[in-house]
């Protein structure tokens, strides 16, 4: 059995065009639980609370899953209703791309149907462990969610526990080590781009990792803040969610075409 993480990525659709995210603005503080079940036992369902991850509207939780198969993850969330919302996400198996009717999905999110989706971005496809398969975006952010978070959750409380946010900040470091050279293949030609990112930002990781180890916990904060604030934020906007093409006039941006449509 191997452990998952399954996240998503939770926006709401706004008229006006937010200055950093455009027209699909990151909820912040949902109170989100998943259903999660394999589509051959729909009777042995399993509740989890979904936590921040780190990422603005980015949400997840950890699954062991009992055997490979196709299984059926549903949404709600606690204290207002959300569209009805399925998606099905193969666990040695292939995932599917679109939904039963053969219809494409909905982009913005909010259909007047049932939606059946593949999952955004870090969607797991094909096997779970791919034999040979080097480390890719998408695995390389699910590896890094975990820690992120541990993190998150450490340097929120009122008196963090050294300890804790060492650890995390130690485990984060080492799992964006694997970054570089994992440029999606649709930004091919940006990928000296790409990949600077990455190594600066597994440079300032590496800061809080070491800010983290010395017990400055306020350095160690600012230091995080502004990796995520700054690199991260920059990746995400033009290579996972194709917001702009341009960063030249970061934080200012031009929406791309793609983003637009």
């Amino acid at each position: 059995n191997h452990r998952m993480t399954l996240s998503l990525d939770l926006a709401r659709h706004s008229e006006t065009p937010h200055p950093m995210y455009g027209s699909r603005v990151p909820v912040k503080d949902a109170s989100l639980v998943a259903t999660l079940y394999r589509e051959t036992d729909p009777r042995n369902k399993r509740r989890f609370n979904m936590h921040p991850l780190g990422g603005a509207g980015s949400y997840g939780f950890h699954f062991t899953p009992p055997a490979e198969g196709l299984y059926v993850l549903t949404l709600e969330r606690r204290g207002e209703a959300l569209p009805e919302v399925e998606f099905k996400i193969g666990v040695g198996v292939d995932t599917p791309k679109q939904d039963e009717s053969g219809e494409p999905e909905d982009p913005l999110g909010f259909g007047r149907r049932k939606r059946r989706l593949a999952p955004r971005g870090g969607g797991v496809r094909g096997p779970l462990t791919p034999k040979g398969a080097g480390p890719t975006a998408s695995t390389t952010m699910t590896a890094m969610s975990e820690p992120a978070g541990l993190l998150v959750d450490a340097l929120s409380a009122k008196r963090p526990l050294k300890s804790t946010v060492a650890e995390a900040a130690r485990a984060l470091a080492a799992a964006a080590k694997d970054l570089p050279g994992t440029v999606p293949d649709k930004y091919a030609v940006g990928r000296e781009e790409y990949d600077a990112l990455a190594r600066q930002l597994t440079g300032e990781l590496d800061a809080v990792s070491k800010a983290a180890e010395a017990g400055d916990m306020r350095k160690t904060r600012r230091l995080f803040q502004d990796a995520l604030n700054g690199t991260c934020a920059k990746c995400h906007v033009k290579y996972w969610w194709a917001i702009t093409d341009d960063l030249s006039t970061w934080p200012r941006v031009v929406y791309s075409s793609e983003w637009r449509r």
